[in-house]
């Protein structure tokens, strides 16, 4: 199945937006796995990223994949922080390893483009891939780009219309349009 300009135009917008949806999301959750997490939350709306810091940096510590993931946000923007890469990639790979989807892409992006890691297509697939089948689109769709390119994958055109209506198909139940 070949995909129309459209359609591609229509998911690399998402890609490109979706990460900053998702950092509002952050922001203001429907549902809050701890008071903590809470209470970090509302210091961040309020733009104190530094109480936000206090709450979720125990919570990372005790294996809170959400606080993880959140903290890497913060090191990677440098919010409330040092923008500090390694950190991040750090924080990141620990949500990563519970299934934290979003840590996964966000981590398939930080060997993509060897920010606080050797840069390594390989790994990138590896975390992608693992992120698309937790249904996160933008790691569908950057999965296409690698399969159509060959990059860390023997190119594959099958593969990249696969990935991209993966994410085609994802951004259109995401949107109400």
């Amino acid at each position: 199945m070949m995909f129309e300009e459209g359609q591609v135009l229509r998911v690399q917008y998402w890609v490109q937006v979706f990460p900053a949806i998702i950092l509002i999301s952050l922001m203001f959750p429907a549902v809050v796995l701890a008071q903590s997490f809470d209470s970090g939350l509302q210091a961040a709306q309020d733009g104190d990223f530094e109480r936000a810091l206090r709450h979720w940096r125990p919570l990372a510590q005790q294996g809170h994949a959400k606080a993880q993931f959140t903290l890497g946000v913060m090191y990677e923007l440098g919010e409330g922080v040092s923008a500090d890469d390694v950190e991040a990639v750090r924080l990141y790979k620990l949500a990563a390893e519970q299934g934290h989807g979003l840590a996964q892409s966000y981590l398939g992006d930080m060997y993509a483009s060897g920010r606080g890691v050797l840069q390594s297509y390989g790994d990138a697939v590896r975390w992608y891939l693992e992120a698309a089948e937790n249904g996160v689109p933008q790691a569908q769709f950057k999965l296409g780009q690698l399969y159509e390119n060959g990059l860390g994958v023997q190119e594959n055109k099958q593969q990249a219309n696969y990935w991209y209506g993966k994410a085609d198909e994802a951004i259109v139940e995401m949107v109400p349009w």
